[in-house]
């Protein structure tokens, strides 16, 4: 049996989604992720360990991080996503 694959893609309006964190530029992967997205500029990951603390008062146009922090935090994640790779 043969089949051709087909994406029909259906836009409604001119909303634009995001498929990259603000913070970490990982890619959006799950539902979360593209849930805190729209509240909070930035993945499920990056929410819980940058934002959640200070959502009351996390201003998504200024993000406002310590660069040594995100750093360790982007290298961390680095390490893991390589190791995770490697292992399959």
């Amino acid at each position: 049996m043969y089949i051709t694959p087909r994406i029909n893609l259906i836009m409604n309006g001119n909303k634009k989604e995001e498929f990259f964190c603000k913070i970490c530029e990982y890619c959006l992967i799950t539902g979360e992720d593209f849930e805190k997205n729209k509240k909070y500029k930035c993945c499920e990951e990056c929410f819980v360990t940058f934002v959640e603390a200070i959502k009351d008062n996390w201003d998504k146009d200024n993000m406002t991080i310590d660069k040594k922090k995100l750093q360790e935090y982007i290298y961390i994640k680095n390490k893991l996503s390589k190791k995770k790779i490697s292992l399959h």
